[in-house]
């Protein structure tokens, strides 16, 4: 009776390690072929929910929408809008400004636009503004700066770059981006 026993305990296991193995491989190959990914967004969109992190109070982000073209007038505005909103953020006492707008050719209408801007950006001390990593003409990438004036006026430079996953949600940045090499940090 004991060698029945052992030798059913031992089918017993060779029965469950190949299901287990069968099982990972499963699993592997539905990993692999990324049938699992909606699955895993979904389990991390859930465990962020629980996390339930409020934006700190501190923070205001002004946007750029049809309420404001509405007011203000068609897309894109004179520099001078943008250098009055600088002026009036770093007056009620914002710490930092990042302002994600590329401003990456002179103003042709106004050029004395483009020295008004960097003046308050200059003047204001802390505003960041975005560097653009975009594809050009033959395939490659390239990296689109703000005009010298306003860069040398700014406080910083960064990417603002973001991949979205297949949902279209985006769930992770880069960190550092470049072309070459990874110099610029996310804004």
């Amino acid at each position: 009776m004991r060698a029945d026993t052992a030798t059913n305990y031992r089918r017993l296991l060779h029965t469950r390690i190949g299901i287990a193995l069968a099982i990972a491989l499963c699993v592997g190959g539905f990993a692999y072929a990324g049938w699992l990914k909606p699955l895993d967004l979904l389990i991390y969109d859930w465990a962020q929910r629980l996390a339930d992190k409020q934006p700190a109070p501190d923070i205001l982000i002004v946007t750029i929408d049809d309420a404001g073209i509405e007011q203000l007038g068609r897309w894109p505005w004179p520099r001078s809008y943008h250098a009055r909103a600088i002026t009036e953020l770093q007056q009620a006492g914002a710490r930092a400004i990042i302002f994600d707008v590329l401003f990456s050719e002179p103003d042709q209408a106004d050029p004395q636009s483009d020295l008004q801007l960097a003046q308050a950006i200059q003047a204001a001390g802390n505003v960041f503004l975005p560097i653009y990593i975009s594809g050009n003409a033959t395939g490659g990438l390239r990296e689109s700066l703000p005009i010298p004036e306003l860069a040398q006026s700014a406080a910083g430079l960064g990417h603002v770059h973001y991949e979205s996953d297949n949902d279209g949600v985006c769930r992770s940045v880069f960190l550092r981006e470049g072309v070459g090499q990874p110099r610029w940090l996310h804004l």
